[in-house]
């Protein structure tokens, strides 16, 4: 595991699609001399943006480069900039829900939710500081580089009380709701979705919020990334 300051993507498709977006968040482009592969286009990307190009064995040149020495090249990239709530209420989207992610430790669970929440143009996501997975590589390669503007807030219960002071709705997704989500007839512009992590959602939480629930059949509960697709692609069909 490499440390929390190196953050790399190593799909090419990723590297190409990152270096076209937003190259200025590029440092340097590591090829692997040891893996036979046709980087022109990436190369050519890189030497446009006069970005540092480094050529050498992964095995051999560092411990953290050893990580990745079955892949042809790694992109290092700068460190994701957290935002703030306010900067996420201020913005215009399509769906008007901030999207709070309760203590989701699994980076791969996070940027599949990320990379849901992007294809819905929701205002932004809020995580926790603490039990939650940071905006790492992991979830940078898993999300495919599709992220939002996101926040970290300290106190959930405190956060959810000062929303509910500014006249927010608070759902929670839950598969012990008290209501189906298709009970839900109208998505207020002032919208707080939370979708909890591998243990769940703290009561004390629940209780400040209305819990909904997907119908399912056979299984007691989905994947947090499906379940957040069915809830969006819901909410956006009642606007």
């Amino acid at each position: 595991m490499q440390p929390e300051s190196h953050k790399f993507l190593y799909s090419k498709t990723l590297i190409e699609e990152f270096l076209k977006s937003t190259p200025h968040k590029a440092n340097k482009l590591y090829l692997n001399n040891q893996k036979k592969s046709n980087l022109t286009h990436i190369i050519k990307l890189a030497k446009n943006q006069k970005i540092p190009i480094i050529s050498t064995n992964f095995k051999k040149f560092s411990k953290i480069l050893e990580n990745y020495k079955n892949v042809p090249a790694i992109l290092e990239i700068s460190e994701f900039s957290y935002t703030n709530v306010e900067t996420i209420e201020n913005r215009n989207t399509s769906l008007n829900i901030i999207l709070l992610v309760y203590k989701v430790k699994d980076p791969r669970n996070l940027g599949a939710i990320m990379r849901t929440a992007k294809a819905f143009d929701i205002k932004g996501i809020l995580i926790t500081t603490q039990d939650s997975s940071p905006i790492n590589s992991t979830v940078i390669n898993t999300s495919r580089n599709n992220l939002l503007p996101t926040a970290r807030i300290n106190n959930t219960f405190k956060t959810i009380q000062e929303f509910k002071s500014k006249g927010y709705k608070i759902l929670c997704l839950d598969n012990k709701g008290s209501k189906l989500i298709n009970q839900i007839n109208k998505i207020p512009d002032k919208t707080i979705l939370i979708l909890g992590g591998e243990k769940g959602i703290d009561n004390k939480i629940k209780e400040l919020t209305e819990t909904i629930k997907i119908p399912t059949k056979n299984v007691e509960s989905l994947n947090t990334s499906v379940a957040l697709a069915i809830s969006l692609f819901y909410f956006s069909s009642l606007q």
